[in-house]
């Protein structure tokens, strides 16, 4: 199963620049938890911007009004929509993030949650049968 199959295509965005108090508001409406920082929604991945960067922001002191430039993960996490599922769950728990950017070339495909991927009982299960696989591997070098 591969990254295109689960991968919301719904990408929300803001322009680099947007004031921070306005990312929260837009997360609040849309009741999602990270979004896409782009001038075009399209190719140009600035960065991406979570609940858990707005809630550092906060608590550093640092001024809604702020841009959102100034709170943005700049070195962003993306797999091609093409990247087996193990390998998205294996980024998310190597970079302890929760959301991985799916592209399709250069330009911005979709985004996938970790929920995304705990809602697909068949991503557990091929999930389990890799580890498996990893945990023999392992076992025959012993």
């Amino acid at each position: 199963m591969s990254a295109e199959l689960i991968a919301s295509k719904n990408v929300v965005c803001v322009k680099p620049g947007t004031p921070i108090v306005d990312v929260a508001k837009l997360m609040a409406q849309r009741s999602i938890g990270f979004l896409v920082v782009s001038s075009d929604c399209e190719r140009d991945l600035a960065g991406v911007v979570s609940e858990r960067d707005i809630i550092r922001a906060l608590a550093s002191g640092l001024q809604l009004s702020e841009p959102v430039d100034a709170i943005m993960t700049r070195r962003v996490i993306y797999v091609h929509r093409n990247a087996p599922i193990w390998e998205i769950a294996y980024l998310m728990r190597e970079h302890k993030i929760r959301h991985v950017v799916v592209t399709d070339g250069d330009k911005i495909f979709g985004i996938i949650s970790i929920r995304d991927l705990l809602r697909e009982s068949e991503v557990i299960k091929r999930l389990a049968e890799y580890a498996e696989e990893r945990i023999d591997e392992i076992s025959a070098y012993d």
